[in-house]
């Protein structure tokens, strides 16, 4: 009897303790778990971090389960100082010779597009800061102001898009909308190589920086998305000094759990 009791105490204890990785001896997310009884993985659930989840038939004590993911959002991030005094997204980063890996935590984003240019973009998505949402809404401005170009291989042609990052405080969603051409993208964990560099981003010194960025990822051996390039601006254009501006070029999805485990070792 003394023996059975032992067991079952060992068995409570052991599975109150989260695992924990054998060379790290960090602990480890039970993606497969969440799987199972939640239908997503882990990082998916990082805002229910503290909560017992009824999935199914099964309750998912959330911070137990997901031990590396809480972990993470528990820790203070520090807002790096090129964001000034604008709300920026978080994210964790590895430096590396030239450029750093940044991974940001599931974000919402507020974006529109066109063909070719840039031409009113932004003022589409300023009216949507300024009120023209579902909620009449003000919201605070915020950076990067990212710009993308995709270029359509099969078509020849090229779509430039826009995007505002949507501050939003916990367990609130943001509000839709009223312009046909305007759209929120709730965007999950994602992973880019990014390159830094001061000054005004001219397109003839993106496309510079494009290429000091490319041919560091080649000696590593990284690949990304080509046909993807990205320009991050942080401030506006009255201010002339200490400007901060960046280049990403995206990792794959299939490297993006990759290179997130990195990050944040």
């Amino acid at each position: 009897m003394r023996i059975l009791l032992t067991c079952l105490l060992l068995t409570v204890v052991c599975s109150a303790l989260p695992a924990v990785d054998n060379v790290t001896k960090k602990p480890v997310d039970n993606n497969k778990l969440a799987e199972r009884v939640c239908k997503g993985q882990c990082w998916m659930l990082k805002n229910s971090c503290g909560k017992m989840l009824g999935c199914g038939d099964d309750q998912f004590y959330v911070s137990k389960h997901c031990p590396a993911t809480c972990a993470s959002g528990e820790e203070k991030w520090v807002k790096p100082k090129f964001c000034g005094k604008y709300d920026c997204p978080k994210y964790h980063s590895k430096q590396k010779n030239g450029y750093e890996i940044r991974c940001y935590v599931p974000t919402t984003w507020v974006y529109t597009f066109k063909e070719s240019g840039t031409r009113g973009l932004f003022m589409k998505l300023f009216r949507y800061i300024r009120g023209a949402n579902s909620e009449a809404k003000k919201i605070p401005m915020t950076v990067p102001v990212l710009t993308s170009t995709v270029d359509e291989q099969k078509t020849d042609s090229s779509k430039t898009s826009m995007m505002f990052y949507v501050h939003l405080a916990p367990n609130t969603t943001a509000p839709t909308p009223t312009a046909k051409d305007v759209y929120l993208l709730p965007s999950p964990k994602s992973c880019m190589y990014v390159r830094s560099f001061g000054g005004w981003a001219w397109s003839i010194i993106v496309e510079h920086q494009l290429e000091k960025l490319d041919a560091a990822l080649k000696q590593d051996n990284l690949s990304y998305q080509p046909n993807v390039r990205t320009v991050a601006s942080y401030n506006s254009p009255w201010e002339f000094f200490w400007r901060h501006n960046e280049v990403f070029r995206l990792v794959p999805a299939d490297k993006t759990e990759e290179m997130w485990n990195m990050v944040i070792q």
